[in-house]
């Protein structure tokens, strides 16, 4: 399922549309045609294990492909509060795995790349807030804050996944050169 860079927005999906948007406009017309949008955290796996890196020696992507599940396991309840208590578009979480597996996507052919991207998903799941325990005890009426901080961390992941769709995507070197020295990636 293609998804269109654009969806409907009304004032509590606006700051989703703007994050999404931001990445979109990243995009050549043609990586924009290869996105495909994920319906949950266990569609994004099944998907990730058809990558050709995925298909060979099981040793060699059991590290990396932990790191992707983990990731994905602390950032499911994160979207089932956004859907309880903003109610969002769902298609914002599918949108969010989609771009999860269109990063993994273009990093594949670089082994070293892909491995430090999937621990960065990884360090990246464990500072998340616990949004389980969050929702289990959060009371029905959600405070602006903890609003704040929902949309807040949307738009912090989108800025991070367009920042690597352009080690990719952009044309030019410099915007290389710039994200080599001034990423997280470099901390291994």
């Amino acid at each position: 399922m293609k998804s269109s860079p654009t969806l409907p927005a009304n004032n509590r999906d606006e700051e989703f549309l703007k994050s999404h948007e931001l990445f979109f406009n990243a995009l050549s017309g043609n990586e924009k045609s290869q996105f495909k949008s994920c319906r949950s955290s266990e569609e994004l796996l099944e998907e990730v294990k058809k990558f050709l890196r995925f298909k060979g020696e099981k040793r060699s992507w059991t590290r990396p492909f932990e790191c992707i599940k983990r990731f994905s396991d602390s950032l499911a309840p994160y979207f089932d509060i956004i859907g309880t208590f903003i109610q969002s578009n769902p298609q914002w979480s599918a949108i969010a795995w989609g771009t999860v597996r269109f990063i993994l996507q273009l990093a594949d052919n670089f082994t070293t790349f892909f491995d430090k991207l999937t621990e960065i998903l990884d360090q990246i799941g464990r500072t998340l807030p616990h949004y389980k325990e969050i929702r289990d005890l959060a009371p029905k009426d959600m405070s602006i804050r903890l609003r704040s901080s929902l949309i807040d961390l949307y738009r912090d992941l989108f800025e991070f996944f367009t920042s690597v769709a352009c080690i990719f995507t952009q044309k030019s070197g410099s915007r290389l050169i710039q994200f080599h020295f001034n990423a997280p990636l470099d901390l291994y």
